[in-house]
């Protein structure tokens, strides 16, 4: 089983070969391929989160599906409210 440090170690080797990419077309000044400037950005962002030892997680869901009941099994606690207001 990979551990979290794999995961990242992987992670940050694919974005540095997506930069990269986008760096080699950004260099060919062909005109429409402005638009990679903000893919170019998000994979400095993506590093920048990678690096922080935070883990987030989003967890979604319609109206009293269970949302804060399973978060605050997964931790043991009662972290989050649970019900509506």
């Amino acid at each position: 089983m990979e551990t979290y440090s794999d995961i990242k170690k992987r992670l940050l080797s694919i974005n540095g070969d997506i930069r990269l990419v986008l760096q080699n077309a950004l260099s060919m000044e062909c005109p429409g391929l402005s638009s990679l400037e903000g893919w170019k950005s998000t994979t400095t962002r993506i590093e920048r989160q990678l690096g922080e030892e935070t883990i987030r997680i989003a967890v979604v869901g319609s109206i009293k599906s269970g949302k804060s009941t399973l978060v605050n099994a997964i931790f043991g606690g009662d972290y989050l409210k649970r019900g509506a207001g």
